[in-house]
């Protein structure tokens, strides 16, 4: 659902986040008081098929603020469950393996010779990247890896 306040726009979403992929979130909503655990937030970022370098910084500074761990509690970015979700739809694991790539190269640059907080993002890249590889996939997942980017595997939300 959309809303408008003057000229701010409000985009609302109920169980589930769909833009350039769906990403069920329906039992994950009162995990965390104000907001989506980190992993899900992370994932409504990393969905993004034209990742802009306001979506790279906005990334950045979710993998900086988070501790790593396979649960879900504050400040805590749970792999676990980033990995579950990217097990099953081959589309979203690529889009997102995509921008973890695109973020990997953009961090040095952006983070202008930060030692500890670029050591911090290519350690959480890493984890992400070692937790997804090492999750089985779904059949779902392993078919649509058949077919591969011969087919679009995303969608383009479209502006009012």
């Amino acid at each position: 659902m959309i809303y408008w306040y003057g000229r701010e726009k409000i985009d609302v979403f109920i169980d589930a986040f769909q833009m350039c992929h769906r990403i069920d979130f329906a039992h994950r909503l009162e995990l965390q008081p104000v907001t989506l655990p980190l992993a899900d937030l992370a994932l409504t970022k990393l969905q993004i098929v034209e990742f802009t370098e306001k979506d790279i910084k906005d990334t950045l500074a979710l993998i900086l603020a988070s501790d790593w761990a396979e649960r879900d509690e504050p400040g805590v970015f749970n792999v676990a469950r980033f990995a579950e979700v990217l097990a099953g739809d081959w589309g979203l694991w690529k889009t997102v393996t995509n921008n973890l790539h695109m973020l990997e190269r953009h961090a040095e640059s952006l983070l202008q010779g930060d030692a500890p907080a670029l050591a911090k993002v290519r350690d959480g890249i890493r984890r992400l990247r070692e937790a997804t590889d090492a999750r089985r996939k779904s059949w779902r997942w392993r078919l649509r890896a058949v077919i591969g980017e011969r087919v679009r595997w995303y969608e383009l939300p479209e502006e009012p």
